[in-house]
């Protein structure tokens, strides 16, 4: 039998974020929706075709490759949940694709300007 994650808060109150796209799929860590951690790391690669994903991945920051390559450890949602968890990311929502922020130790979040750079 599968075990239902126990969400950090209510997946029923959710919050409209005034977007265009705010039941758009993101992909939120569990460090965040499960262990109730601040979003750290917001990036928006392309979408997956022909699906309702918005391109968003939302991190705590401290999650490793491993981590994210474990089945589970993740969960989507609609933009609109992920925006009550955290509405500082609303003003962000339209960047570009392959965009990602950074949150500094005063709250902000701050463009990464080679995120998504290739490693030579």
């Amino acid at each position: 039998m599968e075990q239902r994650k126990k969400y950090f808060q209510d997946l029923e109150s959710s919050l409209d974020p005034g977007i265009e796209n705010a039941d758009s799929g993101c992909v939120v860590s569990d460090r965040i929706s499960v262990g109730g951690y601040e979003i750290g790391i917001m990036y928006r690669d392309f979408p997956i075709p022909d699906t309702s994903d918005s391109g968003w991945v939302f991190l705590a920051g401290d999650e490793d490759a491993v981590y994210m390559n474990t089945p589970g450890n993740t969960s989507a949602f609609p933009l609109r949940i992920i925006c009550s968890y955290d509405p500082a990311i609303i003003p962000f929502l339209d960047s570009a694709y392959e965009t990602a922020f950074i949150r500094q130790e005063n709250g902000e979040f701050l463009k990464a300007e080679h995120f998504f750079d290739e490693e030579t």
